[in-house]
């Protein structure tokens, strides 16, 4: 899997399916439980923060956050799915994403 903008995406847990509208540049910031523990400088392994909208339309995004261009979480047991790429999907001439 290579995480990109279009791309159409669920999780192994039920939800989505997703369109990618954003892909972060690769990161190590630490867990959101971490954070919460006070733990700031915790470094977690390599990954990427995802920020989607719903297939089926509606309003507002959705957040995919830890998961490795494989497409497993570093703090989780979590996976998401390649499901497949989305139709007339504009891309960025200079588009930052994995």
């Amino acid at each position: 899997m290579n995480l990109s903008v279009g791309d159409i995406v669920r999780t192994n847990y039920g939800t989505g399916p997703y369109i990618i509208e954003h892909v972060s540049e690769l990161c190590t910031c630490p867990s959101y439980m971490d954070t919460l523990n006070g733990d700031v400088l915790k470094e977690s392994d390599h990954h990427y923060h995802l920020r989607c909208t719903g297939v089926r339309g509606g309003n507002g995004f959705f957040y995919l956050n830890g998961y490795t261009d494989e497409g497993s979480n570093v703090w989780t047991d979590d996976r998401i799915e390649f499901v497949g790429q989305a139709k007339n999907i504009q891309f960025g001439l200079f588009e930052g994403n994995a």
